[in-house]
């Protein structure tokens, strides 16, 4: 239990740095299309 805040604290750092890393890159909107509209029938 004493290296629980140590572990806490690099898997936030860990965490954070895989956001700004990948985050932009893969989870950004402008990377995906708008999905098609219905037909009027639908």
């Amino acid at each position: 239990m004493k290296y629980l805040p140590l572990g806490i604290a690099i898997s936030g750092v860990m965490v954070a740095e895989l956001l700004m890393v990948v985050g932009s890159d893969y989870f950004s909107l402008e990377k995906y299309a708008a999905p098609a509209a219905k037909a009027a029938d639908y």
